[in-house]
């Protein structure tokens, strides 16, 4: 799924091809497709230090539900200088940005769920349960209010993460209706 306005606080409009106005419709998300997916492993040196809270099982598959977030060049400058700031003033040497100038990526995002795990099996009944919902909404904006930081379920990561001031209540009812879906079709670690 692609954030396509963080600046507007009212859905989009087109007009359709009778020229009545028309509510836009989030994007289709993108799936990998199951048969070009490898399983990874459980490898910490690939991935930060970071440690699985499940080790990988063949034919599990972890999955996420989140939109990428796309920064415009100044909005990245910004958040490396706090980045930098923070590291500097916190001296356990523990940062791993996401954000490296020296990387082409940028890869910050919004989460919408938490990390789950779909059998091999489930796969396609979820891709299409999440298409199917995802179809039916409009899209909206948000705007980033706030710093603040997170910490996973272990106390082994923090994190820090930008707020959401306008656009919360519309991303609640979201979280809401993709944890029905998840529920139904997923089970939770």
């Amino acid at each position: 799924m692609e954030k396509k306005s963080t600046t507007e606080s009212t859905p989009q409009v087109e007009k359709s091809p009778s020229g009545i106005k028309q509510k836009r419709k989030l994007p289709e998300p993108s799936f990998n497709n199951s048969t070009n997916v490898k399983s990874s492993t459980n490898d910490p040196s690939l991935h930060q230090g970071r440690k699985r809270s499940r080790p990988q099982i063949d034919g599990d598959w972890p999955t996420h539900i989140y939109i990428p977030i796309n920064f415009e060049e100044k909005s990245q400058e910004i958040l490396q200088k706090v980045i930098k700031k923070l590291a500097q003033e916190d001296k356990s040497n523990v940062w791993h940005s996401l954000i490296e100038k020296n990387t082409e990526v940028f890869s910050l995002h919004l989460s919408l769920s938490r990390p789950s795990f779909l059998k091999t099996d489930e796969r396609d009944d979820f891709i299409n349960q999440m298409r199917k919902f995802i179809g039916g909404v409009d899209l909206f904006g948000i705007n980033f209010s706030n710093f603040s930081t997170l910490e996973n379920d272990n106390l082994t990561r923090g994190f820090l993460v930008l707020e959401v001031g306008t656009g919360h209540s519309h991303l609640n009812l979201l979280v809401a209706q993709i944890n029905r879906v998840l529920k139904k079709e997923v089970q939770l670690p």
